[in-house]
């Protein structure tokens, strides 16, 4: 249905025929079946109201596509709450939530039998950034998930733990690795407690710190030196009356330290990671997590690359081993995340469309399906192409800009058509993988928008689409939601677009069955397995950043309600929340001199060259708006003919920094001045026919002018801040007592022998 619409052989390469056409042959027992449960879907995330995310995907369709930093945070947002909306629907098929179970026929058992995790693949166009981020939310939501990724190892978070703590154990005074160490679930301390910890040496190396808080209030404690190699810790973990929670946990901290530096010094490198692993409880702990097989996977190819590194080097040890790691990281390598037994149980797969040629799923997820296409080699400055030849780019080097030459635009053209035909070809192949269920998944910034797009094909007759609007197709959702719109299914979408709620007479003879789900972002915003865990009152169905392996049996404080209304109230408070000193944040850390006059409304004086009768009148209007509205500069672009006062006294500023004082003191050295600064582009014509020359050459030939002229030098234009505190500014804000700078600038210093 979808492929009748879209190929054709003036833009796809091959028409969808009778030879291409795709034919059922599987051969499925005669089987009563529900017809709702085995249609196609089609799953659309809605996130016009989501404000976390201000591009949508749309943004980026003439631009850099596949790279950028904006890019990457947008698809960041996307595959989260894909992979969200995927874990939900895992969840429904798996009958979760008093549903039967789908049922899928199984050859070797030659039956049907429910459907697992196993029978699942979520198939995505490429798997290197969003892979990962899609494991990770599946196993949040207590989903096993397996991918075979040629990189991600050193991003796993078990990973990065054992390897700070390795970093720790090597060299104490590294800063970072110390604190995440101490963050991590290996000892949980709290954001408080690093603070804490910080207070008790404010400089220094953060173990400075740790060993000075590890005191506590006995300061003829031992203190563990980093050159002790004894596996006695002369730290004392008793918990008697002085001793503090925060202080036993910190001595119990360095009497591992102090261990694990022996072990590192005297022993195997491998000995030493699997002795963390024992002594913590580590590896088992990871176990119980989300996705625990393949996190204890990872945990243990640490261990067999270490013991690996040390059998093939000739320079063993952690510090070696460590810089070996280090270097892989800075020229882009990775170790690939290690084979997990995950993959052969019951698991949900994620592999590329590629890799799945020739494969078959029961279940399939297409996801992905709004990412751009990557069109970054349509935009180089230099195309070649096989038939075509090259065709550069004309470049000015005297403007320095480059123009797209004849050669260029046709190469350009044509590979861009070469490349869509591709695309369909990668599309072909995603959704012929499934057996028995397929569910597309795509989220959309502004779905009523896209609808509205769509609905250009509603009037359409002919089955296959126009040549234009799969030409104009950026990503796999552009063919596929003008496909969709015309279906018997759309109903709702055509609603949410305001469009006509009828079918297309080009599918009238079309009886095939889609399912189309329309989702809000808000939906699944949150994960759902922290709802449930709140909903019941617990703290530990997701991994938090505060757990602490050490004190996993220690009573923790748990709140006395639980269920809907305990979270209710949550949420309630933290959305309500109000910061308490609002009016702190609509002020300015810094601000000038005549931003101060204006809130305070202090006249200037008369004898100011640079006071104008429009200026006060400036002021006087700004006087009556709000206290703490902020002034900024106009931006150049904005600066039209007619300048403002605060331009205007710009540019005498300009005037007056370049202005000589070696060659006279009349009116034409100074408009002798003003053409020097237009023709060297510091000034406009529009700025220069401002000045008035006049009033310069009278301010020259003052008194004060005949000293500047007389003294041995001249600083001008000379930047300087005054302290204020917030009060002095701002009387009105009495409770504020933090400093502010007024930045400044003297329009002329001099100095004299005689002065």
């Amino acid at each position: 249905m979808l492929f009748r619409q879209m190929m054709n052989e003036s833009v796809m390469e091959i028409d969808y025929d009778k030879r291409a056409e795709l034919v059922y042959g599987e051969g499925f027992p005669d089987i009563e079946r529900s017809g709702d449960e085995y249609r196609p879907e089609l799953l659309l995330i809605d996130r016009s109201k989501d404000s976390s995310t201000s591009v949508t995907e749309a943004d980026n369709a003439d631009g850099a596509d596949g790279g950028g930093e904006m890019e990457e945070s947008i698809e960041l947002e996307a595959v989260q709450l894909e992979a969200r909306a995927i874990a939900e629907r895992i969840r429904k098929l798996l009958g979760e939530g008093g549903r039967p179970p789908m049922q899928i026929y199984d050859k070797q058992l030659k039956t049907m039998r429910p459907v697992g995790y196993r029978d699942m693949t979520i198939l995505l166009r490429s798997t290197l950034s969003w892979a990962p981020v899609m494991i990770e939310e599946l196993r949040r939501e207590g989903i096993p998930a397996a991918a075979e990724l040629s990189q991600g190892y050193f991003q796993a978070s078990e990973v990065d733990t054992m390897l700070s703590l390795l970093q720790v154990i090597d060299n104490p005074l590294q800063d970072i690795p110390l604190a995440a160490v101490l963050r991590s679930p290996l000892y949980g301390f709290s954001e408080e407690e690093l603070a804490e910890i910080r207070l008790a040496a404010e400089r220094g190396h953060f173990y400075e710190a740790v060993m000075n808080a590890a005191q506590g209030e006995d300061r003829n404690v031992g203190v563990v030196d980093l050159a002790d190699t004894g596996s006695q810790s002369s730290w004392s973990i008793a918990e008697d009356s002085d001793s503090t929670e925060l202080v036993v946990k910190l001595r119990r901290f360095l009497n591992q330290l102090s261990k694990w530096r022996g072990r590192a010094r005297e022993g195997e490198l491998s000995d030493l990671i699997w002795g963390i692993y024992r002594d913590t409880g580590y590896l088992e702990w990871v176990g119980g997590l989300p996705g625990g097989s393949q996190r204890q996977s990872n945990l243990r190819a640490l261990y067999d690359r270490a013991t690996q590194y040390e059998s093939a080097a000739s320079s063993r040890g952690l510090f070696r081993f460590l810089r070996y790691i280090q270097r892989l990281k800075d020229n882009g390598g990775d170790l690939g995340a290690a084979a997990s037994a995950e993959g052969q149980e019951d698991a949900v797969s994620i592999m590329t469309i590629h890799k799945s040629k020739g494969l078959e799923f029961p279940v399939v997820f297409v996801a992905g399906l709004s990412r751009m296409f990557n069109r970054q080699d349509l935009n180089a400055p230099f195309l070649i192409h096989k038939e075509m030849g090259f065709g550069p780019k004309f470049i000015d080097s005297e403007l320095r800009v480059s123009y797209p030459t004849l050669p260029n635009l046709a190469i350009r053209r044509r590979a861009q058509m070469e490349l869509l035909a591709e695309e369909m070809r990668v599309l072909y192949v995603a959704l012929t993988r499934p057996k028995e269920k397929l569910i597309l998944v795509s989220s959309v910034k502004d779905l009523a928008k896209s609808v509205q797009n769509w609905g250009g094909v509603l009037e359409v007759q002919d089955e296959r689409l126009p040549d234009y609007v799969l030409v104009r197709g950026r990503c796999y959702l552009d063919w596929i939601g003008p496909a969709l719109i015309r279906h018997a299914g759309a109903v709702d979408l055509r609603r949410l677009g305001g469009l006509p709620e009828i079918t297309s007479s080009a599918l009238a003879d079309n009886h095939a069955s889609w399912a189309i789900e329309l989702v809000n972002a808000q939906e699944v915003a949150v994960p759902a397995a922290q709802i449930e865990a709140a909903a019941a009152g617990m703290d530990g169905a997701v991994e938090e950043p505060g757990w602490n392996i050490q004190g996993a049996g220690e009573d923790e404080d748990v709140p006395a309600e639980s269920g809907q209304d305990e979270l209710d109230r949550l949420i309630e408070s933290r959305l309500s929340w109000v910061y308490p000193h609002t009016a702190a944040t609509r002020i300015s850390a810094k601000t000038l001199v005549t931003e101060m006059k204006t809130m305070h409304h202090v006249e200037e004086s008369a004898t100011n060259m640079f006071t104008t009768a429009e200026m006060k009148q400036e002021m006087a209007q700004n006087a009556e708006q709000v206290d703490f509205k902020l002034h900024l500069r106009r931006p150049r672009f904005m600066e039209q003919a007619k300048l403002t006062p605060t331009e205007r006294g710009t540019a005498y500023h300009t005037v007056m920094q370049h202005l000589p004082f070696d060659q006279g003191r009349d009116e034409a050295v100074v408009v002798e001045l003003l053409q020097t600064l237009i023709e060297k582009k510091i000034m406009t014509v529009e700025q220069a026919s401002e000045i008035d020359t006049a009033r310069i050459a009278e301010f020259w030939n003052s008194p004060v002018g005949e000293m500047m002229d007389r003294a041995d030098w001249i600083r001008r234009e000379l930047p300087f801040s005054y302290g204020l505190s917030a009060t002095e500014a701002y009387p009105t804000l009495a409770p504020l007592a933090e400093q502010f700078a007024t930045p400044a600038a003297m329009t002329g210093v001099y100095g004299d022998v005689g002065i």
